[in-house]
């Protein structure tokens, strides 16, 4: 528990690792991490990252071709 709380220390005093710190852009997902590629959006790219890949693409492909049913 010490350690975790010495490393959250040092982040909060280190304004240029908060800069990196971000919320997972999956609206179901709560976690936060440090982002060092600026590009980087989700917690992890094979659990939220593939998630939000798979929705997109279930959009794309099961979109309702016959104008209506």
């Amino acid at each position: 528990m010490a350690a975790i709380a010495a490393e959250a220390i040092g982040l909060l005093a280190d304004s240029e690792r908060l800069q990196l710190l971000r919320r997972c852009a999956n609206p179901a997902c709560s976690m936060l991490f440090l982002a060092e590629n600026k590009r980087r959006r989700w917690c992890t790219s094979n659990i939220c990252g593939n998630r939000a890949r798979v929705a997109r693409h279930y959009e794309r492909t099961h979109t309702d071709r016959d104008g209506g049913v």
